[in-house]
């Protein structure tokens, strides 16, 4: 649940500064291939050995599942198991970490990808 309160303030923090983008960011839809794909696991208690956040409510359940690189510094996603993340600033950005975990929700996440911040839109 702290992870989804995490992502949603991420979300809201992203979205609002969508409004005005910084000078170089790039305002992109992602491609299938570019989401983070998640994973197949659909017990708790699988969840919970492999040290998963389980969710569940009204008609879904998800683990989302911690990534061993989270937080290393990053100069694209290359260097991550997941994603490499843009910091919200609004001063110039020259890295990112990489992402906490693999949470699908990749909408208003701004992506860091070889000197590029680039704002994932899903609108």
């Amino acid at each position: 649940m702290r992870r989804f309160i995490l992502s949603l303030s991420l979300f809201v923090i992203a979205f609002s500064a969508a409004a005005a983008f910084a000078p170089g960011v790039v305002n992109h839809v992602p491609t299938k291939r570019e989401r983070t794909k998640g994973n197949n696991i659909h017990t708790e208690s699988l969840c919970k050995q492999r040290n998963g956040e389980w969710s569940e409510g009204k008609g879904y359940a998800i683990c989302v599942l911690p990534y061993s690189d989270a937080g290393k510094e990053c100069k694209s996603s290359k260097d991550c198991i997941g994603h490499c993340i843009a910091p919200v600033t609004d001063k110039p950005v020259t890295r990112g970490t990489c992402q906490e975990d693999d949470s699908t929700d990749d909408c208003g996440r701004p992506h860091y990808e070889n000197g590029k911040v680039i704002y994932f839109n899903c609108d």
